[in-house]
């Protein structure tokens, strides 16, 4: 007969529960142990099996495991661990309280767009260096010389008795008594009224601004003026200045014309005896025109139009004056006239 098979008993208490399994009598096949129940929780059996029922049955006394108050571990159930909430990676970023995890930052929102802009009002003018630089080219103060401007009588018609044309450069003493910039300007007069009969224009230089084609230009000037007006028993006269271009130089045609406050009535005559010479010789007779007296140095801007896309054209200032006053002596004309025309910083501007 052969003796019953002994197991060791191990350090682990699992062996324990393979070693009752497994252990038994050998010549015992498959199935379930007659004994064997299903799984339950720890009973007070459990608790007293000791050593020492492992000694009885011949489990020996070396390898002896026990727990701290004399029991046995549990046996029917394998330990379990509780690895509780696996701690934060060190490279994921904990969402701020209030935000869900994978949403996107409070500081990640689109910026507000700005307002679209008034589709009334246009957009800038792109910039030009071309244009800006002839604009440079073509601004005149007038404080270091004429600068190109030249002035003579309207219609080519002067006298050695009486003075036509008014126009001077230099420092006024007279009308404002000052130029605009305190310095140097021209004027119908720098140091004395006007006298009757006179038409004379000033030029500038022929000017090319067709580098600024395709933008709205403007002529800017600043000017003070004070010019007679009378009348007759049929007609109001007016004396005063406008201001024309020309493409050739030859054939003028006055610039804005809504920028006057008048038009032109120059009176050739008054009587026998008082009339001007070449009375048909008053070229801007008609016109718009600066009239009577604007009270003191002002900004004038009058628009070029089409002048920049057309190539070079040609500047003028003219002014006239008819008989006032039954005097044939020019100096005492002046004496009973007005100061006329003064004209400083000529330039261009781009709008």
């Amino acid at each position: 007969m052969h003796a019953a098979r002994r197991c060791r008993p191990s350090v682990a208490l699992l062996l324990v529960l393979v070693g009752a399994a497994g252990c038994g009598d050998s010549t015992q096949k498959g199935g379930a142990a007659p004994d064997a129940e299903p799984f339950r929780p720890n009973s007070g059996r459990d608790a007293a099996f000791s050593l020492d029922d492992l000694g009885a049955a011949g489990g020996g006394s070396d390898g002896a495991v026990s727990s701290a108050d004399g029991t046995s571990p549990e046996t029917d159930a394998l330990p379990f661990i509780d690895l509780g909430n696996p701690p934060p990676r060190p490279d994921a970023a904990t969402p701020p309280p209030g935000q869900d995890a994978g949403s996107e930052p409070a500081d990640a929102a689109e910026p507000p767009r700005p307002p679209p802009p008034d589709a009334a009002e246009p957009p800038p003018p792109p910039p030009n260096g071309a244009c800006a630089a002839a604009l440079a080219g073509y601004s005149y103060d007038f404080e270091a010389g004429p600068q190109g401007f030249e002035h003579a009588p309207m219609d080519g018609v002067d006298s050695p008795d009486w003075p036509v044309d008014g126009w001077a450069w230099g420092r006024a003493s007279v009308g404002p008594g000052h130029c605009a910039d305190n310095g140097n300007c021209f004027a119908t007069g720098l140091t004395q009224n006007l006298v009757q009969c006179q038409r004379a224009e000033l030029d500038a230089p022929r000017i090319d601004l067709s580098d600024c084609a395709g933008s709205q230009i403007d002529l800017v000037f600043e000017h003070w003026y004070s010019f007679w007006t009378g009348a007759d028993l049929f007609t109001e006269y007016f004396d005063g200045g406008t201001v024309e271009t020309s493409a050739d130089g030859q054939f003028y045609d006055v610039l804005a014309p809504e920028a006057y406050p008048g038009t032109l009535s120059i009176n050739p005559s008054l009587g026998l005896g008082y009339s001007c010479l070449n009375p048909d010789g008053f070229e801007i007779d008609g016109l718009p025109g600066f009239t009577e007296s604007n009270g003191g140095w002002e900004e004038v801007r009058m628009p070029l139009g089409d002048l920049p896309a057309g190539g070079p054209f040609f500047l003028r200032f003219a002014y006239a004056t008819g008989v006032s006053q039954e005097t044939s002596d020019p100096f005492e004309s002046e004496q009973l006239s007005l100061p006329g025309w003064f004209i400083d910083r000529v330039r261009f501007e781009r709008r």
